[in-house]
């Protein structure tokens, strides 16, 4: 059975490094952290790579869509930034010399679930470098259906934001995924949340946690992690905490 850190570094330590970068991923393991949280998403020639929303705006200041980006165009992009966005193969090299276990959460853009998934695991398969396995996260149950499908031994986790779908039916959900965990916005986690779920046998992750009180609240709540972008603070408070 996987076993779960009290923390793992949101996108690496995006406090302290951009989001999903290399650099954030390294800084992950220097300041302590055992695994890292990743967002991936394919380009418009299906190269799996890590990068958190559709377009290409916040982070690169391009306005474009990744999904009608090539991963060339990409390069061509990166080669402006201070800070590149790396592909996956690029991301599980670091993490192998890290020594880093991660969190997967597979981001398709509109239409590209089945195809996302089926691409990450592909890549996941080829570089992964640990004998314990990713632990795989969607907001997108079909790809997580996909993951179950093609890679059924991989843990798989149902996330979930009650703001957007507040009647969404996570249980049944979990059930026809065989899912080991539910990750939820740390502001709709309750005891009565948290007791249901490890009744139904589920680990409960909760993002996104840079207060230390709430980091301690919420272990309290056998709450098994949570992800944070302050790996520091949150690091000690999870040390104060043993």
């Amino acid at each position: 059975m996987l076993t779960l850190p009290p923390f793992i570094a949101h996108r690496g330590a995006s406090a302290d490094a951009p989001e999903n970068s290399l650099e954030a991923f390294r800084k992950a393991a220097e300041l302590g952290a055992s695994w890292v949280e990743f967002d991936v998403m394919l380009t418009a020639d299906g190269v799996p790579v890590v990068h958190h929303d559709d377009n290409l705006r916040r982070i690169a200041g391009v306005d474009r869509d990744m999904a009608e980006t090539d991963f060339a165009e990409l390069q061509e992009v990166n080669a402006t930034l201070a800070t590149a966005i790396p592909s996956l193969e690029e991301t599980l090299a670091v993490l192998g010399k890290a020594g880093l276990l991660a969190n997967v959460e597979i981001k398709p853009t509109p239409g590209r679930a089945t195809e996302t998934a089926r691409r990450t695991i592909d890549t996941l398969r080829g570089h992964w470098g640990h004998d314990t396995p990713p632990l795989l996260s969607s907001f997108d149950w079909q790809a997580l259906a996909v993951a179950a499908d093609v890679m059924p031994e991989w843990p798989r986790g149902v996330l979930i934001d009650f703001r957007d779908t507040p009647d969404a039916d996570w249980r049944r959900a979990a059930d026809r995924l065989g899912a080991f965990s539910l990750h939820l916005d740390q502001r709709s986690a309750t005891p009565a949340l948290v007791d249901e779920a490890k009744a139904l046998g589920l680990r409960v992750l909760t993002y996104t946690v840079n207060d230390p009180d709430r980091a301690r609240a919420l272990w309290n709540m056998e709450v098994d992690s949570v992800f944070t972008d302050h790996v520091t603070a949150i690091g000690e408070a999870a040390k104060s905490s043993e």
